[in-house]
């Protein structure tokens, strides 16, 4: 999302990620679900909040997940 921004001149002062981590009891030592909440500045257009979110959605990190693990992935703009 930074590079994505950063390549739209797009001000991001204020950005912020909470991740809550939850571990799987079976198998043992696996994270079970990641709950993710981006904060975003409320100025951002549109078209800008829906690039930002389809790369947050698509980008390797995400993709490297185990399919087990639960993501649940939200967007705040304030």
């Amino acid at each position: 999302m930074g590079i994505a921004a950063r390549d739209r001149g797009l001000a991001m002062e204020g950005a912020r990620a909470e991740v809550l981590k939850e571990m799987s009891a079976v198998p043992r030592r696996r994270i079970g679900k990641l709950t993710v909440r981006i904060v975003l500045p409320a100025a951002l257009s549109d078209k800008d909040r829906t690039i930002l979110e389809r790369t947050a959605r698509t980008c390797p990190v995400t993709a490297s997940l185990s399919p087990d693990t639960e993501l649940d992935l939200s967007f705040e703009y304030v």
